[in-house]
C-alpha cells in the first residue's frame, strides 16, 4: 500500500546552509515554517522551496500531524472517533508502512 501527500502536507520545515542546520536531538518550536502558523503562507514558502533544491543546502522536515492518530506500537489507528480503535492491519496490512516526502 502506499500513502501519497503534497509536500506541503509535512507539518513543519527548515532550510539552512551546510553546518548551519539544526541540533535535531533539541526542541525545534521557532525553527523554520509550520504548516499551523497559516496555510497560505507556509504552501507558497513550500512552492518555492520546491521550486528551488539546491545540494548547497539543508532540508528538515518534520512530521508529527498523524500521530494523534496513528499508534505504531499497536499499530492502531484511534483518537478518530471517540473510544474507537481500529486494527491497522485490517486497513494496510502489517507494518511498517513507509512515509515518504
Amino acid at each position: 500500500p502506499a500513502f501519497v501527500m503534497p509536500l506541503w502536507a509535512i507539518d513543519q520545515f527548515h532550510v539552512a546552509a551546510i553546518g548551519q542546520e539544526p541540533d535535531l536531538t533539541s526542541d525545534l518550536e521557532g525553527v523554520g515554517l509550520r504548516r499551523t502558523d497559516g496555510l497560505k503562507a507556509y504552501v507558497a514558502a513550500m512552492r518555492e522551496l520546491s521550486a528551488n533544491w539546491s545540494t548547497d543546502k539543508v532540508y528538515t522536515f518534520c512530521f508529527w500531524g498523524v500521530s494523534q492518530f496513528v499508534d505504531v506500537i499497536h499499530w492502531e489507528f484511534l483518537g478518530l472517533f471517540p473510544g474507537l480503535r481500529l486494527d491497522a492491519n485490517s486497513l494496510c496490512g502489517r507494518p511498517p508502512i513507509y512515509v515518504v516526502a
